[in-house]
């Protein structure tokens, strides 16, 4: 994160921190000695690695390009947009998207976020077609 997000040590440090702490079980370990094998774009290689190895079926990115289907079709798993994969959990799992949403919205206090402002900065950063879809579920 130092390196690819320009972050400070101390900062990458504190992100890491909260990743764990709530995602307890999205840490992958164990996918380094697949990464010379993946087909895909070398700076991308370990992301499908990490993939393979958890058996993942998704892998969602903004960057399509670097996970071409050829290389990810021997192993049963597809790269989806972030806009099209929140467009599906919105479509299979609406009840609990939108209830995600709230969340959002309940939990940023400082400085406190309307729902309006979370659906505007989802489709300023990238999902917009999710965002207008996601509005329309709300009353």
């Amino acid at each position: 994160m130092v390196e690819s997000l320009g972050l400070s040590e101390q900062k990458a440090d504190r992100r890491l921190a909260v990743m764990r702490e709530n995602f307890i079980d999205a840490e992958i370990t164990g996918y380094r000695d697949l990464i010379p094998v993946m087909k895909n774009n070398d700076k991308d290689k370990h992301v499908l690695a990490a993939a393979v190895r958890e058996r993942a079926e998704v892998i969602v990115t903004f960057d399509l390009g670097g996970f071409p289907d050829d290389a990810l079709k021997e192993y049963s798993i597809r790269a989806l947009h972030p806009d099209d994969f929140l467009l599906d959990q919105l479509d299979l799992y609406q009840e609990a998207t939108i209830t995600a949403i709230r969340g959002m919205v309940d939990s940023w206090t400082n400085p406190p976020f309307t729902l309006d402002e979370i659906l505007i900065a989802l489709a300023r950063r990238g999902a917009p077609n999710f965002a207008a879809e996601a509005r329309l579920a709300f009353p």
